[in-house]
């Protein structure tokens, strides 16, 4: 995602995360990645009530209490455009920290949003 935010950029297009962690986590989380770097995008928590967002999108995962791996296309109108799951794994990084592996892929996210 942060080598893509530049093609997001420029189809006026924001990219805004949600996970179910509390802000202070989300904070920690981000710091983790560097004070020059952080996070990709801007984490937004459905933290209180508990994953109350992500329930309304029926993308809450009730079995690990946290929210599916997903990317959620809405419109300038509000709409929802598209809506789509991903798989992934952790696996042990560099410094320790998981790093999730997903079937995501951004291209195809970007040309779904020039086709809008």
């Amino acid at each position: 995602m942060r080598k893509a935010q530049s093609e997001f950029s420029r189809r006026d297009t924001q990219v805004l995360g949600i996970s179910c962690d509390s802000t202070a986590t989300l904070a920690a989380y981000n710091l983790s990645f560097g004070p020059s770097l952080g996070y990709p995008v801007q984490l937004l928590s459905d933290f209180y009530p508990h994953g109350d967002v992500t329930k309304k999108y029926k993308l809450f995962n009730s079995e690990i209490g946290t929210a599916d791996r997903s990317a959620v296309v809405i419109d300038k109108s509000g709409y929802v455009r598209q809506v789509n799951k991903y798989q992934f794994r952790s696996v042990l990084g560099p410094n320790g920290y998981g790093i999730v592996d997903l079937d995501f892929n951004v291209k195809d996210l970007i040309s779904f949003i020039e086709d809008l």
